[in-house]
């Protein structure tokens, strides 16, 4: 390949990755915010949802996701806009977006994980594990949480350095390669499919006993057991990004080789971000009942609707009734 050609393959890479960053940024960043933001709210205000649990681990969860969306997310839209890099412009906004990103991650990632063991515990035959993971607990579980990832983030404050927002120390950069690895990929692949599974077969055994849940649990669960598949779905390409990365680390490679990969990364980056921005609306296509109960917190929202026609809340009292949607 000549000169020229490679010179213009490698400038059609780098348009297309920012063309990627800013089409998937925008979208994602605008979609997550919209989706997150009304998941918090339907959370908040149905008050039967508060009993369970499981939906404390969810709401923290979509505040995690925020956090991230709100700032990793968000520099890459930019960057892809405009084609320069947001981080290297602020020192406030490099360190802001290296405590807050990765922090707001592993918040959801870990309460997600969290609410998977719960459902396991909820459905089980064995009625004392009910009251293993009781709302008060999950409260001061989610506590713990938020402290141990904000302390574990925080020497990204130190250690990326300005202007060029990245870790120069080898030894902290070979680290976090590791750390993203192990907590961004192989902690929910292990824990997510394991618990899911036992949760399936619980749920099983259930039926076959002529045990069923009431109508909030098989909601609750049937919404989580599609955010898991979503969340897995997400992890192994990220696994294969960071392996791909931390295996090339020390290998001298080409421009036409770093534009190439570029791409590859930014394509797997964006879909890493999928479970932290589009699962309000795997919750609306999976949940008929979370459609109208979604419905109904947002005209509950609105004060001249809300004027002319009350708030029905018959969406919310059937939830708590038995039977299957």
């Amino acid at each position: 390949m000549s000169t020229a050609s490679n010179d213009t393959l490698i400038n059609q890479l780098r348009s297309g990755t920012n063309i990627i960053y800013a089409v998937m940024g925008v979208v994602l960043f605008v979609g997550g915010t919209i989706g997150n933001l009304c998941n918090i709210v339907v959370f908040m205000r149905i008050r039967t949802l508060s009993r369970l649990a499981a939906s404390w681990f969810l709401l923290a969860s979509f505040i995690g996701s925020q956090m991230l969306v709100s700032t990793s997310v968000l520099s890459r839209a930019i960057f892809g806009i405009t084609g320069v890099e947001s981080l290297a412009t602020s020192v406030f906004w490099c360190k802001f977006r290296w405590l807050i990103g990765p922090a707001g991650g592993l918040i959801s990632i870990t309460c997600i994980c969290f609410a998977a063991i719960d459902r396991y515990l909820i459905t089980s035959r064995q009625v004392n594990r009910h009251r293993w993971i009781t709302p008060r607990r999950a409260q001061y579980i989610i506590v713990i949480v938020v402290f141990v990832w904000f302390m574990t983030s925080l020497p990204n404050v130190f250690l990326y350095t300005f202007p060029s927002c990245s870790v120069t120390n080898a030894i902290y950069s070979q680290y976090l390669t590791f750390y993203n690895i192990s907590t961004y990929s192989v902690f929910p692949l292990i824990i997510l499919p394991i618990f899911s599974y036992l949760t399936w077969n619980n749920l099983r055994r259930g039926v076959m006993a002529g045990i069923g849940q009431n109508r909030l649990q098989s909601q609750v669960t049937r919404m989580m057991f599609a955010q898991f598949g979503l969340v897995f779905g997400a992890s192994v390409p990220n696994m294969v990004l960071q392996s791909y990365l931390a295996a090339t680390r020390n290998i001298a490679k080409t421009p036409l080789r770093v534009a190439q990969d570029g791409i590859v990364s930014c394509v797997l980056t964006m879909i890493s971000f999928a479970p932290h921005a589009m699962v309000f609306y795997v919750y609306l296509a999976v949940s008929a009942t979370y459609r109208e109960n979604v419905r109904t917190v947002l005209f509950s929202c609105l004060p001249i609707i809300n004027r002319v026609t009350p708030l029905n809340e018959e969406p919310l009292q059937r939830m708590t009734k038995t039977g299957t949607n």
